[in-house]
């Protein structure tokens, strides 16, 4: 899981538009 959510960071600061999102995933995981 930690990995998935290190991913999803990464990709937060490559994408930057789904960051809202990504976070609230992160913060509820």
């Amino acid at each position: 899981m930690k990995l998935s959510k290190g991913y999803l960071v990464v990709f937060e600061g490559i994408d930057g538009t789904g960051k809202s999102t990504q976070s609230r995933l992160l913060m509820e995981d």
